[in-house]
């Protein structure tokens, strides 16, 4: 870890931590980093934990420590982006915590915004984002641009919106977080799914949430993401993490049930959209435990006039046969590579 002269705030007790897990993200790092050390709010530290990379990303880190007071640097062995997080939080000195991915940049209100929107009794704040493409910086989708910039709700309201897939997603980026709420969780060790694993209990604790009805994040999609998002035998901790989830609900708040179910539900549909026919035959076993998940949870989403118009569609689709689903999953694949190609044609 290292540091510079240059000191913009409160060093010793920062409002905010701003954890930047890094791991080979040598062409965007630095457009993140500068992203969040333009923020109007001064009183911040970054810590960036970089795991193990082999690409030019960690002498950027130790450049970028070395020059600015605020940032600091640990260089560490890979141990994946959970570990990081944790990492992040065991040393954070800040009250709140934002997480930003390496790829990813922030609006340089975002820190400000957020913080202003919350009332003594808010311990969470969550606001919109921006997916652009990576490349030409084009926006595919922005979510977040109310009438209203900020309004207090409860958790029920703020899982609701997180389980039915609306504004609010199981990411951890684009929240601020009071640090007591890390008080007992800790990201899990997996690789899939971690995100829906402690999302639900971090804002199933906190007393009220601070909504930002602005688009403050930006998130990077880059090119050919979705086609590599393939079935791998660990998605299934997603699922089982969507089970345990859906227990919590029933017995915390037992009112937005059905957004649970819902959520369950389509856990199971992105992972047989992310089988091939080929992961049938060749062992059918979590091909079987999805579609029991389906067939037990399909009815309550088909009737639920919440529930989003294409999971809803799902839900119908699943009646014949759960394996419309993983054909689906073909079709998207083969959708998604068409556009990339009549893209790079118009690049």
């Amino acid at each position: 870890m290292s540091s510079s002269p240059v000191d913009n705030n409160d060093s010793t007790h920062p409002t905010v931590s701003v954890i930047v897990p890094v791991y080979n993200t040598e062409p965007y790092l630095r457009d993140s980093i500068d992203s969040i050390l333009s923020q109007t709010e001064k009183n911040f530290e970054v810590i960036l934990v970089d795991d193990g990379s082999t690409d030019g990303s960690s002498e950027i880190c130790d450049t970028y420590a070395s020059s600015d007071q605020r940032v600091s640097v640990f260089h560490r062995k890979n141990s994946g982006v959970s570990s990081s997080r944790n990492f992040g939080v065991d040393r954070a000195r800040g009250s709140y915590i934002l997480f930003v991915d390496a790829d990813d940049c922030i609006s340089p209100h975002m820190l400000n915004l957020l913080l202003s929107s919350m009332s003594p009794k808010e311990d969470m704040a969550i606001c919109g984002y921006a997916s652009f493409r990576d490349g030409d910086d084009a926006v595919i989708r922005t979510v977040g641009e109310g009438e209203v910039p900020a309004r207090a709700i409860s958790p029920a309201e703020a899982l609701q919106e997180m389980l039915y897939e609306e504004i609010i997603t199981t990411s951890p980026w684009a929240k601020l977080f009071h640090r007591d709420l890390f008080d007992g969780i800790r990201f899990p060790d997996i690789k899939t799914a971690e995100d829906l694993a402690i999302m639900y209990l971090l804002i199933g604790k906190a007393t009220s949430v601070s909504r930002v009805d602005l688009p403050l994040y930006g998130y990077r999609i880059r090119s050919g993401s979705a086609i590599r998002n393939i079935f791998s035998p660990e998605r299934l901790h997603g699922l089982e993490h969507a089970f345990t989830m859906l227990g919590y609900v029933r017995e915390n708040f037992p009112g937005i049930e059905k957004s649970a179910v819902n959520r369950y539900f389509m856990e199971a549909v992105y992972i047989l959209q992310n089988m091939s026919v080929r992961n049938v035959l060749t062992d059918s076993g979590p091909y079987r435990r999805c579609s029991r998940a389906v067939h037990g949870s399909r009815t309550t989403v088909l009737l639920d006039r919440r529930a989003r118009p294409r999971h809803r569609i799902y839900a119908a689709l699943s009646y014949p046969g759960c394996w419309t689903l993983v054909l689906t999953g073909d079709v998207l694949r083969l959708v998604q590579r068409i556009r990339q190609l009549r893209h790079r044609d118009d690049a």
